[in-house]
């Protein structure tokens, strides 16, 4: 007999994904709306589960590559640094990590994460004017904080140097790049 969970979508089969991770996002959205409405469930296998917490573990990847956006990096990064009553919640950190590597403890894997963290953070602001990649690299909080606010601050705050530059190259005086 096959272990399986509830979600909303369509008639329960055993190898039914309510969200088929293969395909057009936009195509399985309709389905499951419609079936959602109808109060009828799809049945989600343990093999399923456990492949949705990989998928979630598989984005770290991302940390380490040059092209990934610094508002990513900080979400990815909160989401594995995430406050310890969270630790056992459905797909946190914790629970993915347990899920798909079971005799992994969490706690190492975020150690190892904390010690490759800063050097992918500076290699994700090369690609800024240095007095804003050394400001993110000396306060990544208030970084993460203001493109939380605005994810578009760091390219309204590079047009603005650009139209208002400093003689002598000083950052800029605004107030959100203090």
């Amino acid at each position: 007999m096959e272990h399986v969970r509830g979600t909303a979508a369509s008639g329960p089969k055993a190898a039914q994904l309510a969200i088929d991770l293969g395909s057009d996002p936009g195509l399985s959205e309709r389905a499951v709306a419609e079936d959602s409405a109808t109060g009828s469930y799809a049945a989600w296998s343990t093999e399923e589960i456990v492949r949705l917490h990989f998928v979630l573990l598989d984005d770290l990847r991302r940390l380490a590559e040059a092209e990934t956006p610094l508002e990513e990096r900080f979400e990815l990064l909160e989401w594995v640094f995430t406050e310890q009553e969270r630790e056992l919640a459905p797909f946190s950190f914790g629970t993915c990590v347990r899920v798909v590597f079971r005799t992994c403890d969490p706690d190492d894997v975020r150690e190892e994460l904390r010690r490759l963290t800063l050097d992918w953070l500076r290699d994700a602001v090369t690609r800024f004017p240095a007095w804003l990649g050394e400001r993110i690299l000396r306060d990544p909080q208030w970084a993460a904080d203001e493109l939380h606010r605005n994810p578009q601050w760091i390219n309204e705050a590079l047009l603005r140097q650009v139209r208002e530059p400093d003689l002598f190259g000083a950052p800029p005086r605004d107030a959100s790049m203090r």
